[in-house]
């Protein structure tokens, strides 16, 4: 009877866990282009008053977070191509494909053009990440929640259904 009892706990925490780690990954996202935004906004600042090249900028960027890692390696990296460079340096992070894609998008301009060109293309990529925010905040409100009791409940009924 005990065995049966401590292997239905763990059968629940186990789901638990799972659906907590979904919900994580929501949150990751979240923080992911909270930070990105502001690390956008640095670069226009940066690029507007001091003309600095971008390797400089991306040395200033870096940090201990999964989006300070992605400045980290496209400063280290030795590619010439900006969109492939920010395509790799974007797999440190926990964005979907659609923040991703607006990012490269931005990629493609940086570094080419005067300074209001790029300026005008990182503002349009800040407000499109910015409502691209607002949705994951939203979703991370909703669905995240919904893991984590999902996880519950699946881990529940799997234990009396099992025993």
């Amino acid at each position: 009877m005990t065995p049966k009892i401590f292997a239905a706990a763990a059968l629940v925490l186990c789901s638990f866990m799972a659906g907590n780690a979904a919900a994580g990954t929501l949150k990751k996202r979240c923080e992911d282009l909270s930070e990105l935004i502001s690390a956008l906004m640095q670069t226009e600042s940066l690029i507007n008053d001091f003309l600095m090249p971008l390797k400089s900028i991306y040395l200033q960027l870096e940090g201990e977070s999964r989006v300070g890692n992605m400045f980290e390696f496209m400063a280290e990296a030795s590619s010439c191509d900006t969109r492939r460079l920010w395509t790799q340096g974007l797999e440190f992070t926990a964005l979907y494909a659609e923040d991703k894609r607006e990012v490269i998008k931005l990629a493609e301009v940086l570094g080419s053009g005067g300074r209001q060109h790029q300026t005008k293309h990182i503002n349009l990529c800040i407000e499109k990440l910015k409502k691209n925010l607002s949705a994951a905040e939203e979703k991370r409100k909703t669905d995240g929640e919904l893991y984590r009791k999902l996880g519950i409940y699946a881990g529940a009924l799997a234990a009396i259904i099992l025993f």
